[in-house]
């Protein structure tokens, strides 16, 4: 379900959101909601899913690898003029897994760059939300896992205008 919101919304492959969407109920049933939204936002999509690592160190590891797959979901960005040296070699380091990157602020900084890529505000999808905290309450590490998690989804998505926090989708029920 997760996956066809990403589609949906996902202004980096419009094209193909539209083909995929184009026939269905709502854009038959909501023609300008899909006329205004299909397509139309950046997105991010990360999901917690494979985290099932039973240490902490493992768990880490594995996030830094969810992070890995949002960057190189926008490799694109490297190509654009949008983009500051330093964003650049920042996602460098994200895509080299090289240490002195912050997984922290990784999030934040990669809304930041969509945000100023496609001037428009960026949809974050976070899918299994909770597997990470659960398999640590488990394996007796869910104090790092809050902490890591909550510190990286906090920057990222509390009080963040380049982050869309709701669509007003009654407007386009009417």
């Amino acid at each position: 379900m997760m996956s066809m919101v990403k589609y949906f919304f996902d202004i980096s492959q419009q094209q193909l959101a539209r083909q995929l969407f184009a026939d269905s109920f709502l854009a038959k049933q909501h023609p300008r909601f899909y006329e205004e939204t299909c397509g139309q936002y950046p997105i991010i999509f990360v999901s917690f899913a494979g985290c099932t690592d039973i240490t902490w160190q493992d768990m880490k590891w594995t996030i830094s690898n969810i992070m890995l797959k949002a960057y190189q979901s926008h490799r694109y960005l490297l190509n654009d003029e949008s983009m500051y040296e330093e964003d650049r070699e920042y996602f460098l380091d994200i895509l080299k897994h090289t240490a002195v990157v912050s997984y922290n602020e990784s999030l934040a900084r990669l809304i930041a760059m969509l945000e100023r890529k496609w001037e428009k505000r960026v949809i974050v999808i976070v899918d299994e939300y909770e597997k990470p905290l659960s398999v640590a309450f488990e394996n007796s590490f869910l104090g790092d896992a809050v902490g890591f998690l909550s510190g990286s989804l906090t920057t990222c998505l509390k009080d963040n205008p380049y982050v869309v926090t709701h669509l007003h989708f009654d407007a386009y029920l009417l």
